[in-house]
């Protein structure tokens, strides 16, 4: 219930509070013994916590929510990192591996087959570099009897500036359409606005592409074009599941 939430948010800010205190005494541990301008420091996070939003804790949700799938994600390095500094790209954890190797004199071995890429190409330019990431992906799957293949729980994301989109393959859990600009806060499914066709199918196209690349095993149940699901609307009603 609302109480019940509100001790939960108080927890979860104490325990901010008390790791930013913690944080704090070992960057300042570095400085006191001179290593702080050889000493790389990355903050984040592998997920987030609905705290209430959308009358739902805990990560474990059927849902791509900006609560769950956006972690903090801080870097620091003085003399080399201007402090401050905000990066307008998109990006998420698989960006980690070669960002550190390449800050630490290292790019030449950065592997060929990952993912991810350097934070420094928008770190140094305000502008991202066209070859930067368009878009960042997500999935989801809850495996029975251990094998993640054997399930009926299936969601896919896809999340560019613009909008975010997820499908999802489980019978009575509906896809989403959010325009992230104008409802960050992700109360307005447009999935079903037909002004917004368009952009559901497209969105979905793009996924289906990223997935058909990963070799998800998951492309086989997603249908070619976006299907509205007759039992949808219990994502974000209830209180986890």
């Amino acid at each position: 219930g609302p109480e019940g939430i509100k001790e939960f948010v108080r927890v979860y800010y104490a325990q901010t509070t008390l790791m930013d205190k913690f944080i704090g005494q070992v960057l300042d541990t570095l400085d006191e013994m001179d290593l702080a301008e050889n000493t790389l420091v990355v903050f984040t996070s592998d997920h987030g916590d609905m705290l209430g939003s959308h009358h739902c804790v805990s990560k474990n949700i059927g849902a791509f929510f900006e609560y769950c799938m956006r972690v903090p994600l801080i870097i620091r390095y003085p003399g080399k990192l201007p402090a401050g500094t905000e990066v307008a790209g998109l990006a998420d954890l698989t960006e980690m591996l070669p960002t550190i190797l390449d800050y630490s004199g290292q790019a030449d071995s950065i592997p060929d087959n990952i993912d991810g890429q350097s934070l420094r190409a928008v770190i140094d330019s305000p502008v991202p570099p066209a070859s930067w990431r368009s878009a960042i992906y997500g999935q989801r799957t809850l495996p029975e009897e251990g094998n993640w293949k054997n399930t009926e729980y299936v969601q896919r994301m896809i999340r560019t500036r613009k909008y975010k989109y997820w499908w999802s393959q489980e019978g009575g859990y509906d896809s989403r359409l959010y325009d992230m600009v104008n409802d960050p806060w992700e109360k307005n499914n447009l999935f079903h606005d037909p002004d917004y066709a368009q952009v559901a199918t497209d969105m979905h196209t793009q996924l289906r592409n990223w997935m058909q690349v990963e070799g998800d095993y998951a492309l086989d149940a997603m249908p070619p074009q976006p299907v509205q699901n007759d039992e949808a609307g219990t994502v974000g009603t209830s209180m986890g599941r």
